[in-house]
């Protein structure tokens, strides 16, 4: 998607599971499994983002027309 200009909602989407999934994630894990759950948030934040951009690759952007930028 970024290839083709579309760089605001892929960014968005990915600071969402960063801050809004994975860094609270990792805060809750860490009092049961201490210092692995930086590793586990990783694991959660990433999936979390691969179903995001995956949703809005397949609802949004694949209906729209690609035109060239140049």
């Amino acid at each position: 998607m970024r290839a083709c200009g579309t760089v605001l909602w892929p960014a968005m989407l990915g600071m969402v599971s960063i801050l809004g999934i994975e860094l609270p994630f990792a805060y809750w894990l860490h009092s049961i499994v201490g210092i692995s759950a930086i590793w586990w948030a990783y694991t959660v934040g990433f999936g979390a983002m691969l179903l995001l951009q995956s949703t809005y690759f397949n609802w949004r952007w694949r209906g729209q027309r690609i035109e060239r930028l140049v």
